[in-house]
């Protein structure tokens, strides 16, 4: 039998080899997830619970970019569920939700800045921004993507291009202004060349728009990779089909098709007018030019608007591919710009046309999919 002294020492060894063995369990755990800060992150202090009511008109006008009582009402016309709920089970009110999306995306934030704000994890803050973004993308990109023609009947169409009309008297039918923007984003890790934008010399993402007289952007296709010319993304969006459904104008109105106007990146054709080539030696077309480029401005101001509202997307480094919703964020920021139009009665493209826009019931009731 095994002395007492032998017994300690075997005890002794067997000690020293599952230590060893911990040990190495824990390098190879390390090194898998980063580094130690990363295998091992320090305990996040307790926030305060957020409570919207308690914050200030000017805290929410600035940070939310509206009022508290307007992102109550927003939550119940967007659709968002009362207790929103993440893919991995985390929980948070349907109203808070919002203001978390809302609050992400009008400024450059991290989600400690979040998580400092709206109390939990910054972990949980994350998921529940992101994934509200991504419900609000899949629930409205359909009517975005084509025009909503339950909203735009033909007579709102006809006071559209009468609305345009009325700034020169030039060309009764045409209804809104196209353009594809380019949003800058981080170069990817992966399909670097299917991003980059030679003309911008930038990796990103494209989107195409059509802005209405009444200040609301009706149309919105997307993402594109930024290679892509606009005739290329008008042509494989569904605003074509949209488009040939469309009628005519009034016989009063001179009895045209319904079209848009688009810079000369776009390809001409019964629905899409751009300006003439010959401008510059032409002096009657110069004139049309310069007409219908007051107007056609509109379209870039409507861009100007989203990236002042929700200057997040203007931080390219902060937009990367794989990591981060950024397709989703957009369209997020366009659908909040077009309710923030509507809350407040209008914007610069509407004073400009005289137009008003719709109310925000009759925005997004006919807009869900």
């Amino acid at each position: 039998m095994m002395n007492c002294s032998g017994a300690v020492q075997a005890l002794q060894l067997l000690k020293e080899r599952r230590l060893k063995k911990t040990c190495l369990v824990v390098k190879a755990f390390v090194k898998m997830s980063g580094g130690w800060k990363k295998a091992f992150p320090d305990k996040e202090p307790a926030c305060p619970k957020f409570d919207l009511f308690s914050k200030t008109g000017a805290w929410c006008d600035e940070e939310l970019r509206m009022l508290s009582g307007d992102i109550v009402i927003l939550r119940k016309q967007l659709g968002i569920p009362t207790k929103f709920r993440t893919g991995n089970r985390d929980c948070a009110d349907g109203v808070d939700a919002l203001c978390m999306l809302l609050y992400r995306l009008s400024r450059s934030r991290n989600y400690r800045d979040l998580r400092q704000t709206f109390g939990g994890s910054s972990h949980r803050v994350g998921r529940i921004s992101n994934e509200l973004a991504v419900y609000l993308y899949n629930k409205f990109k359909r009517k975005l993507e084509s025009l909503d023609r339950d909203r735009l009947n033909d007579e709102y169409l006809v006071s559209m291009a009468r609305a345009q009309f009325s700034k020169n008297q030039i060309m009764r039918n045409i209804i809104g202004f196209i353009d594809a923007t380019v949003r800058p984003c981080c170069r990817p890790v992966h399909f670097q060349q299917d991003v980059y934008n030679g003309k911008d010399c930038v990796h990103a993402l494209k989107f195409q728009t059509v802005m209405m007289a009444d200040g609301i952007i009706a149309h919105l296709s997307g993402p594109w990779s930024g290679r892509r010319h606009d005739t290329y993304i008008f042509q494989n969006s569904e605003l074509p089909n949209a488009l040939a459904d469309l009628p005519r104008m009034p016989a009063e109105d001179g009895g045209e098709l319904m079209a848009l106007y688009a810079d000369p990146g776009y390809a001409l054709s019964a629905r899409i007018f751009m300006p003439y080539p010959d401008g510059r030696s032409d002096a009657l077309h110069a004139a049309f030019n310069r007409s219908m480029s007051s107007n056609r401005i509109a379209v870039e101001w409507g861009y100007g608007r989203v990236r002042n509202l929700f200057r997040a997307l203007n931080l390219s480094t902060e937009l990367q591919i794989f990591k981060s919703p950024i397709a989703a964020w957009y369209v997020c920021a366009v659908l909040f710009t077009n309710c923030i139009t509507c809350i407040e009665g209008g914007n610069q493209v509407s004073d400009y046309f005289g137009c008003r826009p719709p109310c925000l019931k009759t925005l997004l009731q006919t807009a869900k999919y």
